[in-house]
C-alpha cells in the first residue's frame, strides 16, 4: 500500500490543477479498495495458518485455502509470495495424486501467470515447455477441459510475442500456432468433423494467421523466424509466406461455413456469419472481388433467415477493426454483443466514432488477440489518446508507399487529418499516421455493399 501512496504522491505534484483533482479521488478510491484487500488477505493468511496447525502443510485440505490466498496475492502484486504459495499447493497435488496429473494444470497456470507479471519470462518459458509436456502424455482423455488448456498455453505464448525478449518472438508464435493446430486436430479425432465446438479454435487459428503475416510484413527478427527454413539463415520471400497464410485461413474458414453447413438442421445466420469473416480474411489481403462477393453472400443469407433489412443494415452501419476476435454464428448472440441501441435511427450521414488500442508497437495496427491482456490498468481520463478524422472509402483499392514497399490496401484511412495529439512530435505524428494507414476494418455495409463513412479515429498512444 506504500507503494501506491508514495506513487500517487509523485504523479499528482507534475499534474496540473484540474486535472490533479480528479487524479487525487482515483487515487483516494485506489487506497480504499487496497485496504479492503489487504484486510481479506490477513484472514486468508491466518486461516492458512490455522489449518497448517491442524493438518501440517502437506494435507489436500489446505488445497482450497491455498489458492484463495495465492488469488489475493496475486491481486495485489505480491507475486513472488503467490508463487510460493502455489508451490505448495503443487507439491501437496503430487503427492496426493501423482507427479503427472491434469488435476494440477489450473495450479501451474497460476504460477505462470504470476511469473509473467512479474515479467518473469525465464522461468514462466520453463514452466510452459513442463507443460506442454503434461498435454502430451498418451494417458490424456481429449475432452473440453484437455483442449482449452491446450488453448490457453496458446494464448501465453501470445502474450509473449509482447512481453517476452524479442529474439524469442518467432518461437513464441510458432508454439502458439503449434498447440493451436494440435488442440484442432485432436479435438476434430475426438469429436467428430462437424462438431459445432471446432469452429471457435478453428477461427482462434485464423486470428493467429493473420498475427503471422502481420509479423512478416513488420520485418526484422521476428519476420525472418517466420520465414527461416534452414539454419544457415535462409528465407523464403514474404510474398511466398503472405500468399501461404492468405490461402490457410481462407481455407479454415472455409471448414468452418462448411461445419454450418452440414449440420442436420441448417441455421443460415450462421452460414451467413461465415460469409461475414470471410469477407474480413478478403480485406485484411485486399482481394477487393472476394471481399465484396462475400459480404453481399452474408447480406443474402441473413435475408434468407428473415432478419428485417433495416436490423441488418443497422448492425453493420459502423466499421470494426479487423480481424474481429470474436466469432459470432447466432444473430441474437452478435447483436447483444455489439451494443447497438435497437431503437435508435440509422443516419447515412452520421460519423463514426472508431477507437483503437494496439496490442503493441510491433503490432500497432491490430488489438491484442488475448482477452487476459493483463497489462497495468490506466486511469480514465489520463491515457493519451491521438485524434484524427478520416474517410473510409469501402473497398477501394489505395495505392502508397510502406516501409519502402509499394502496396494496395482496401478499406483503409484516407484523407487522414489530425484533429488532437498536442503531446506529439512531428515524427511522432508521421509514425502514428502511417500505422493507422496500415489499419483494415471491416467497411460499412448497407444491403451487403460497401459504403464510404466519414469517422473520427481515436488512437492510443499510451505505448
Amino acid at each position: 500500500m506504500n507503494k501506491l501512496m508514495n506513487s500517487c504522491e509523485r504523479k499528482l505534484s507534475r499534474l496540473p490543477a484540474i486535472a490533479a483533482v480528479v487524479f487525487s479521488l482515483a487515487c483516494t478510491q485506489l487506497l480504499a479498495q487496497s485496504e479492503a484487500a489487504q484486510a481479506q488477505l490477513a484472514q486468508s493468511r491466518q486461516l492458512l495458518e490455522q489449518l497448517e496447525d491442524t493438518y501440517g502443510r502437506l494435507d489436500p485440505r489446505l488445497l482450497e485455502s491455498l489458492e484463495q490466498l495465492g488469488n489475493r496475492l496475486s491481486e495485489l502484486g505480491e507475486y513472488d509470495d503467490a508463487i510460493e504459495v502455489l508451490d505448495q499447493a503443487i507439491q501437496i497435488t503430487r503427492l496426493s495424486e501423482g507427479l503427472f496429473t491434469r488435476s494440477q494444470l489450473p495450479l501451474q497456470f497460476s504460477k505462470i501467470d504470476n511469473l509473467v507479471d512479474a515479467r518473469d519470462w525465464r522461468r514462466a518459458n520453463r514452466l510452459m515447455e513442463y507443460l506442454v509436456s503434461l498435454l502430451n502424455r498418451r494417458e490424456n482423455i481429449v475432452d473440453e477441459e484437455f483442449i482449452q488448456a491446450s488453448l490457453r498455453l496458446a494464448d501465453l505464448h501470445l502474450r509473449g510475442v509482447v512481453e517476452d525478449g524479442t529474439v524469442r518472438q518467432s518461437t513464441h508464435i510458432k508454439d502458439a500456432a503449434r498447440l493451436t493446430e494440435r488442440a484442432l486436430n485432436l479435438a476434430v479425432s475426438a469429436w467428430g468433423p462437424n462438431d459445432l465446438r471446432l469452429p471457435a479454435i478453428i477461427y482462434k487459428r485464423v486470428v493467429q494467421l493473420h498475427l503471422q503475416a502481420r509479423a512478416v510484413e513488420v520485418g526484422g527478427s521476428i519476420s525472418i523466424g517466420l520465414r527461416s527454413f534452414s539454419s544457415p539463415g535462409m528465407a523464403r520471400s514474404r510474398g511466398d509466406v503472405l500468399l501461404e497464410y492468405y490461402f490457410n485461413g481462407l481455407s479454415r474458414l472455409g471448414q468452418i461455413r462448411n461445419i454450418y453447413s452440414n449440420q442436420e438442421t441448417l441455421e443460415p445466420e450462421a452460414i451467413a456469419f461465415a460469409d461475414i469473416y470471410i469477407g474480413d480474411w478478403q480485406v485484411l489481403f485486399s482481394n477487393q472481388g472476394g471481399a465484396e462477393q462475400s459480404y453481399l453472400s452474408a447480406y443474402n443469407g441473413f435475408r434468407n433467415a428473415n432478419i428485417d433489412r433495416q436490423v441488418i443494415n443497422r448492425f453493420f452501419h459502423l466499421p470494426i477493426l479487423l480481424p474481429a476476435i470474436s466469432l459470432h454464428s447466432n444473430w441474437e448472440e452478435a447483436y447483444a454483443a455489439s451494443n447497438i441501441d435497437a431503437d435508435e435511427e440509422v443516419n447515412a450521414q452520421d460519423i463514426a466514432n472508431l477507437s483503437v488500442i494496439p496490442w503493441s508497437v510491433n503490432f500497432s495496427h491490430v488489438s491484442s488477440p488475448i482477452e487476459f491482456d493483463t497489462s497495468t490498468p490506466r486511469p480514465a481520463g489520463f491515457r493519451e489518446m491521438a485524434e484524427y478524422s478520416l474517410i473510409l472509402a469501402g473497398l477501394e483499392k489505395v495505392y502508397r508507399w510502406h516501409q519502402g514497399r509499394y502496396i494496395t490496401s482496401i478499406s483503409t484511412a484516407q484523407e487522414l487529418r489530425s484533429v488532437r495529439a498536442r503531446s506529439l512530435g512531428p515524427d511522432a505524428q508521421f509514425e502514428i499516421e502511417a500505422r493507422i494507414k496500415s489499419i483494415r476494418f471491416r467497411p460499412k455495409l448497407v444491403d451487403g455493399v460497401a459504403q464510404a463513412v466519414s469517422a473520427k479515429l481515436f488512437y492510443d498512444t499510451f505505448q
